[in-house]
């Protein structure tokens, strides 16, 4: 048996993301979502994490901060926010790390 490997995304949200999270869908399996970031999308952020069920959920632009933590509300999502909140992210063990983000981010 081979174990998940275990993702995490930055960028859920954009085009680059979205089509990680279709491969995920795909081989549900193979696959654990350990965090999924976003810019600013709280909405598409929560809806992803609400599916995917990560341990973190984080949005970098903290004025997001109290309506991502209503929409994620009772889910057991633990929610960051904030540019430091990505780099400890960044540095937490996982298999894989998607940057699919803009390259000056």
């Amino acid at each position: 048996m081979i174990s998940k490997k275990s993702i995490t995304i930055f960028g859920a949200t954009g085009s680059v993301g979205g089509s990680t999270l279709s491969l995920v869908r795909e081989h549900p399996d193979s696959f654990t979502i350990h965090t999924l970031t976003a810019n600013r999308d709280y909405q598409g952020l929560a809806k992803l994490a609400r599916e995917f069920k990560p341990a973190y959920a984080v949005i970098a632009d903290e004025s997001f901060y109290p309506l991502l933590s209503e929409a994620l509300a009772g889910s057991g999502i633990k929610i960051a926010t904030g540019a430091q909140a990505l780099i400890e992210i960044a540095a937490q063990k996982v298999d894989l790390i998607v940057a699919a983000i803009v390259g000056v981010a």
